[in-house]
Parts: structure tokens; sequence; C-alpha cells
């Protein structure tokens, strides 16, 4: 049953800054990431070194479309995932979860688009069927 009153609502300042300090969190994860993956060779190169690939990516051309989808959608995840938090926030509603779930679906969908050019390198195919 919800309070009648206004005075007899709870107020939800932490629920409000927590979500505030998490949209604040994936801004930055999301800008550090856009401008990683806007240069998708590097990021391979790197994912390569960290996966113990010892070889060249070269796959460039698929990389920097990818890339830049994935860059395309983290931005839109961000943006989806603020509009709905703002939206509860207005509606008086716990909003601290939808951060959450936001990066979860948002880097799910990155991954699977990431993936593609990665495994259509001639390296790392090699490398994951030896």
């Amino acid at each position: 049953m919800r309070p009648t009153t206004r005075a007899a609502q709870p107020s939800r300042r932490a629920d409000r800054l927590i979500t505030l300090l998490l949209l604040v969190y994936g801004l930055v994860t999301v800008v550090s990431t856009v401008t990683q993956l806007w240069h998708f060779a590097d990021f391979a190169e790197l994912w390569m070194r960290f996966a113990g690939i010892d070889a060249e990516f070269t796959n460039i051309a698929q990389g920097d479309l990818w890339g830049r989808i994935g860059a395309g959608i983290l931005i839109l995840g961000w943006l989806a995932t603020a509009l709905l938090s703002g939206w509860m926030i207005a509606r008086s509603r716990l909003a601290w979860w939808i951060p959450l779930v936001g990066a979860i679906v948002t880097y799910a969908v990155l991954t699977v688009c990431l993936m593609v050019p990665l495994a259509n390198d001639p390296a790392i195919a090699a490398h994951l069927v030896r």
C-alpha cells in the first residue's frame, strides 16, 4: 500500500545517491572504453597479449567496423540506462539496480559485437583451434 501523503513517502536519498554514483562510474567507463574501441586494432592487440596469443591482429577493417558499432552500443546503452534511472527516480521508485542491469545487458551485447572481428581473425582462430 502506498503512503497517501507526500510527507509519508520515503525520500530515497540513498537510492538517488547510489544511482547517480553508478551512472557516473558507468559514464567514465563508457568514455574510456569508446576511445579504446575506436582504435580496435590496438584494443585487439592488447586483448591478444592478455589471452596469450603471440600474433598480430590482421582483421583491421572488420575490427574498425565492429569496434565503432560497439562504441555506439555502449553510448546508447548508457543513455537508455540514464533515462530509465531518471524516470524511476522521478516516480519515487527504487532505481539503484537499473545501472547494474543496464551495464550487464549492454556489455553482453558488446561482447558479442567484439567477438565477431576477433573470431574472424586468422591468428586468433588458429589459436582457438589448437
